[in-house]
């Protein structure tokens, strides 16, 4: 990997995890390389605008170098499925766990060698039906911390709780069968263990938002334990 296109992000979280955020309009790459997969053809060539296409191939050539990385594996060798709610997986992870986020240029890719993760970033930018969107998907306290943020920090308050809701989901790989509204990730950037009701069991999240560039905001999650 270049230097300088993809950096590591510091974090706190236990185990072996590795974040990597990087600017997907500053990574230099070639958009015809046999690296990529037929279905990442297919998906880029849905993208109505070059700039779209562009970012979707740039992620997905990172993400294949980090994982090629960490599995000492050639990047174009990598093969991909998705489970039951769509969250990707290698066909041949051994044991190898990822996520990968991106918006606008801003992307963030986490990778952990013993638990299921999820990473979320959002480009901080007004949010059309905020109180709408939070009354349906926030909880009580949720709205509550985010309706005291200084009006200034309203977007990036927001956009915190969303991505600390999506990063839990996304570790949980449950897509939309828990409702973000039974999350309770909180409105601040402290970490926390979030218990999340799945099916019939209880399973454990640790959460944390990460500090990334000043323009976005971002957050991990891991599954933990069955409470």
């Amino acid at each position: 990997m270049a230097a300088g296109c993809i950096e590591p992000v510091p974090h706190d979280l236990p185990g072996n995890v590795e974040l990597w955020h990087l600017d997907l309009d500053q990574y230099r790459f070639d958009p015809d390389a046999a690296i990529f997969s037929d279905d990442e053809r297919s998906r880029a060539g849905r993208f109505l605008f070059d700039d779209d296409r562009r970012r979707f191939l740039a992620a997905h050539h990172a993400l294949r170098q980090v994982l090629g990385l960490a599995l000492d594996r050639q990047p174009g060798a990598l093969a991909f499925e998705t489970g039951a709610h769509g969250k990707p997986r290698l066909s041949e992870g051994g044991g190898l766990e990822f996520n990968l986020s991106h918006s606008f240029q801003q992307c963030l890719i986490g990778v952990s060698a013993e638990r299921p993760i999820g990473v979320d970033v959002e480009v901080v930018q007004r949010v059309v039906d905020a109180g709408a969107l939070a009354r349906r998907h926030f909880t009580r306290g949720e709205i509550e911390q985010w309706e005291r943020a200084a009006a200034p920090d309203r977007a990036r308050a927001f956009l915190q709780v969303w991505t600390r809701k999506e990063a839990c989901l996304k570790a949980l790989g449950s897509g939309l069968s828990v409702p973000p509204g039974k999350v309770e990730a909180g409105c601040d950037d402290r970490a926390r263990r979030v218990v999340v009701e799945l099916e019939s069991r209880r399973v454990q999240v640790e959460l944390a938002s990460i500090s990334l560039t000043g323009v976005a905001v971002g957050a991990v999650a891991l599954t933990g334990a069955v409470a």
